[in-house]
């Protein structure tokens, strides 16, 4: 039932704020109220408002310089670092066009040639990897990969191990390029280096367990191929797979997006070991001894 004291109050209440903001309002207003030391304080404020508006202007104007010195710097720096080595990119789970860009802008001056990006499929469709592997020569066993767990460790080591050392990746990896990648551009095989990038994309809760153990094994097989692995991320990746990339054995660099992080891959990919970058679980920003790259340079 309709209260008519509850009303009224309410009324009463919402005049009372309207009353009291109008007179605060006023207050503020009228610059009367302030006293000497008052109007010191807030212009004293404006003053220091300037001053670190200014400074701002002047940070900014020598990070544009820095960054300009450092684009201008790089390619000598880099300049044939890695001549006529043959680089793939390997992306796990999901693609990332920024790190693409920065690693291709990164090996450009170091005579590097990237010849793949290719992207793994995640979560895995292994019923159809099974499938296209039952009539390739010495890969029938994998009939049951989809389910049988204890042969995926086997099935992802032997492909990370074609996809780098054999031509076009051999007949394994021609058999499951459309189920096993949802996207590839150039040709496997014959690399010397791989740079691998690992994203914590949303699985399905079924998928979890089998897509890390995948990818566990394939890193592994990669490194007992005898290719140079280097796990990058951008310096905002989060989570963080710089402890990842450790527990695989890898060299990792964790701020692909700076001229520093890119001068690391470099030096990673020519030979240096170690985690590089800016945060935590890395080492130092740079290797602190540069390798002979395979140029010959020091």
């Amino acid at each position: 039932m309709f209260d008519f004291r509850y009303h009224a109050l309410s009324l009463a209440a919402v005049l009372i704020a309207l009353v009291v903001g109008l007179l605060l309002g006023a207050a503020i207003g009228d610059n009367s109220i302030f006293s000497s030391a008052e109007r010191s304080k807030l212009d004293q404020a404006d003053k220091s408002l300037g001053q670190a508006q200014a400074a701002d202007a002047a940070l900014s104007g020598d990070l544009a310089l820095r960054e300009q010195y450092e684009g201008d710097v790089y390619p000598t720096i880099v300049a044939d670092e890695l001549v006529g080595e043959r680089i793939g990119l390997i992306f796990l789970g999901q693609d990332n066009n920024q790190i693409d860009q920065y690693v291709h802008s990164a090996l450009a001056p170091s005579g590097a040639q990237v010849e793949f990006d290719a992207v793994v499929r995640e979560p895995l469709e292994l019923s159809e990897i099974a499938s296209a592997l039952a009539s390739v020569p010495g890969a029938s066993g994998y009939a049951n990969l989809a389910s049988d767990p204890a042969l995926l460790a086997p099935f992802a080591e032997k492909a990370a191990k074609a996809l780098v050392s054999e031509p076009d990746g051999g007949a394994l990896i021609r058999a499951v390029e459309p189920s096993l990648f949802s996207s590839y551009v150039g040709g496997f095989g014959a690399v010397g280096a791989i740079v691998l990038v690992r994203n914590d994309g949303s699985l399905p809760a079924t998928a979890i367990a089998q897509t890390a153990a995948f990818e566990r094994a394939f890193a592994t097989g990669l490194v007992a191929s005898g290719v140079v692995v280097a796990g990058v991320q951008l310096t905002d990746t989060a989570p963080s797979q710089v402890s990842w990339y450790s527990q695989q054995q890898l060299s990792s660099v964790n701020d692909v997006d700076d001229i520093a992080g890119r001068t690391a891959l470099v030096y990673v990919l020519a030979g240096a070991r170690g985690s590089y970058g800016i945060g935590s679980g890395v080492q130092s920003l740079l290797p602190s001894t540069l390798p002979t790259g395979a140029s010959g340079k020091q």
